[in-house]
């Protein structure tokens, strides 16, 4: 007659638990994969409609030579797009691009060179060289995409930009109060533009 064994089932419950993490690692992965997807969606048609895009104005405020807005408004059959460029001198240049389709912002893009706080010593860093695109799914959810080098001064800009290219995105969720950060800024320029048309237009 077999005698019982004392730890007959030992193995079987290291399975079970790594089994329980595979699972929940699929899980997870299926969930940014969900993510994703949409992200991958608006890519594709905002990609696929490039060429079908149509100048409708644009609009400069300056403050001096090396203070400047520059934006240009453009439409396509599914979207509005607002491209513009900020510069002053070493402190900011960006560039940013905004999609909005059926007055959903669904997607915006600003990369460049922003100063940080005045630096507290020499070895702080004077400015970040970054890359941000937001996506949004509704006015409530979305995801973020990010990257940054930060830099003691000016003069590492151009190489920090190279070494940005070469780096992978930190992926967040981001929520309503995102959005509405988001499309405030798209609105102040908006405002911008209505209010430089309309001293044209006085003219």
């Amino acid at each position: 007659m077999l005698k019982p064994h004392n730890k007959p089932y030992t193995h079987v419950v290291i399975n079970i638990k790594e089994m329980k993490k595979i699972a929940l690692l699929v899980c997870l992965l299926t969930f940014v994969n969900c993510k994703l997807s949409w992200v991958e969606k608006n890519e594709k048609e905002i990609n696929e409609n490039q060429e079908k895009i149509i100048l409708v104005d644009r609009f400069d405020k300056t403050e001096r030579k090396d203070h400047y807005l520059r934006s240009t408004l453009y439409k396509s059959e599914k979207f509005k797009i607002l491209k513009t460029e900020f510069f002053s001198d070493t402190l900011m240049r960006t560039g940013s691009e905004t999609y909005l389709k059926d007055n959903l912002l669904i997607k915006e893009a600003t990369f460049g060179i922003v100063a940080l706080s005045p630096p507290t010593d020499k070895n702080s860093p004077y400015a970040k060289v970054f890359e941000e695109i937001y996506y949004f799914n509704s006015s409530k959810n979305g995801i973020l995409k990010k990257k940054e080098i930060k830099i003691k001064n000016f003069g590492e800009y151009e190489e920090a930009k190279s070494k940005l290219t070469k780096m992978k995105f930190q992926i967040t969720e981001i929520n309503q109060k995102d959005y509405m950060k988001v499309i405030e800024n798209y609105e102040q320029i908006m405002k911008l533009y209505k209010n430089a048309k309309h001293k044209n237009n006085d003219k």
